[in-house]
């Protein structure tokens, strides 16, 4: 891959962020709440989908996948006490690290290659004794 077309993705990848918390704020009228952090965690989801597609078939699950982990982080940043309500745009050490575990669990799930299995004697269309 060329700079010019890596850094292309990368500007696609990183303006998911900005772009999710404008839709949430649009949608929701704030970042606060778990529906706002899907919809922003969804247009994180796409940006990085757009740049996975044509590497990873089943990167269309990408989005759906952050938008999932996304509120899951800060559900469990509010758990512990911090207080999202005051405009905290990222949620936390705590939080965080569930939403790496969360979408590097998947990116295992979704890259994973199964590997073929040999076929059954019958299978094969031999005669068993």
């Amino acid at each position: 891959m060329s700079n010019g077309r890596f850094f292309a993705f990368w500007v696609l990848a990183f303006l998911g962020f900005p772009l999710g918390g404008l839709l949430a704020i649009e949608v929701v009228g704030s970042i606060g709440d778990l529906l706002s952090a899907a919809l922003a965690g969804g247009a994180v989801g796409v940006a990085q989908w757009l740049t996975l597609r044509s590497r990873q078939p089943r990167a269309v699950l990408w989005p759906v996948t952050v938008a999932v982990a996304w509120p899951v982080g800060w559900l469990v940043t509010w758990s512990i006490g911090v207080d999202v309500e005051r405009g905290y745009a990222v949620f936390g050490a705590s939080g965080a690290l569930v939403f790496a575990v969360l979408t590097g669990v998947a990116m295992v799930v979704l890259t994973h290659r199964s590997r073929p299995v040999a076929p059954a004697v019958g299978d094969l269309g031999l005669v068993q004794p």
